[in-house]
């Protein structure tokens, strides 16, 4: 909506139902382009014996059922994503415009609050992975790059 403005005209709002709508395809969109991953993901989680890593995991299931086979489960990962993301990114765009409203620092204050706990989650989860991985590493099993 604001691509072609010049410098005089107002910037035009997008509306809630807007939002609403491009977050729910970028979620649909995301869902079936990210689904082999998962697929593998979830195989390797749920069989974790039967495979040595990521790359075993994937040359199995295209060998032993095609490369379509990638995609199984796609329609229903999409059914789910589309409506999360509907609702989680306005509610951040929301959020986040409330807090640069109320700040007196406006937009750096609030994208910093985000960026703060964001990295905190990370350093946290980082924490535990290394843990939980040094813990639970079973002796002679070779280490990837996508053991975690």
């Amino acid at each position: 909506k604001n691509r072609n403005l010049n410098k005089n005209d107002n910037e035009k709002h997008i509306s809630q139902v807007d939002e609403i709508v491009a977050a729910a395809v970028t979620g649909g969109i995301t869902g079936y382009v990210t689904n082999p991953l998962d697929l593998i993901k979830t195989k390797l989680m749920v069989d974790s014996a039967m495979y040595s890593g990521f790359s075993d995991c994937l040359r199995k299931t295209v060998t032993e059922n095609g490369a379509m086979s990638l995609l199984q489960g796609g329609g229903a990962r999409v059914a789910w994503l589309m409506p999360f993301t509907a609702i989680y990114l306005p509610m951040y765009e929301l959020i986040k415009r409330k807090m640069e409203k109320r700040s007196s620092f406006g937009e750096e204050t609030a994208l910093g609050l985000k960026g703060g706990a964001q990295q905190s989650l990370q350093r946290k989860i980082g924490h535990i992975k290394k843990n939980v991985h040094g813990r639970y590493m079973l002796p002679g099993k070779k280490r990837t790059i996508f053991s975690f």
